[in-house]
């Protein structure tokens, strides 16, 4: 009997474990897709198909064939009740980089193109992994379980990400999408593909991109914060 109890157990105890390898995430929409391993752009998710005079006008003076829309998307979930951080409960913060399909728009197929957006794609990408290294640094610093880090510091990690992804865009828009150099852009797409592979430790999760798509919190004891002001310094 105890040997039936056991296996018993023991199938149980596989099932549920399969079952939570199975758990499917929504990372995109029919308007989003948010950034994820392995995820690659195409044709197709530009489906804009009548671009305003500003898009039209945008392509003009940069010389390109499509426009893009990323957004460096970010919230903050806080504890329900104000004693839950006397309870250990943590607060959480997610960003992803996000691509709007119905608010891109392309030309004529360009896989140049495509590559050139794929790359500003991986650079919001990077900005991300920042803001989350930096509010993981700050855990490490103050012990595990510290609470109120992602509340008291998400003003900041979200601007060092946002400001990092900004700076490296507009170089990349300097030094290859506006002169079109492809010899540049192969240098860039090698330091790239370095940069994220050092930080996929910090890449962005498939429960972030849910949370953010949804928009709601996926934890019962969590709440959006409606305001975030300053850091809590």
């Amino acid at each position: 009997m105890k040997r039936y109890l056991l296996f018993l157990l023991l199938v149980v105890s596989c099932i549920s474990a399969m079952s939570q390898e199975q758990r499917s995430y929504i990372t995109e929409t029919d308007k989003y897709i948010v950034w994820q391993p392995g995820t690659k752009l195409t044709f197709e998710m530009f489906e804009k198909k009548d671009p305003t005079e500003r898009d039209l006008q945008g392509m003009e003076s940069d010389h390109r064939n499509s426009v893009p829309y990323l957004g460096f998307w970010r919230v903050l979930d806080i504890p329900k009740k104000k004693n839950g951080w006397k309870k250990g409960q943590k607060g959480e913060a997610y960003f992803c980089a996000t691509f709007s399909k119905f608010q891109s728009y392309m030309a004529v197929p360009d896989t140049f193109e495509l590559q050139l957006v794929q790359a500003q794609w991986d650079l919001c990408e990077l900005g991300t992994r920042v803001s989350r290294m930096f509010l993981d640094s700050l855990q490490t610093l103050m012990g595990p379980s510290t609470t109120g880090i992602a509340e008291s510091f998400f003003t900041t990690s979200n601007n060092c990400g946002k400001d990092a992804y900004l700076r490296l865009s507009y170089e990349f828009l300097r030094d290859v999408v506006l002169p079109k150099d492809h010899e540049k852009y192969q240098k860039y797409r090698i330091m790239l593909d370095g940069m994220l592979d050092a930080t996929s430790e910090f890449a962005t999760r498939p429960e972030e991109a849910e949370r953010l798509l949804l928009k709601k919190p996926t934890k019962k004891h969590l709440k959006q914060a409606k305001e975030v002001e300053g850091n809590l310094e």
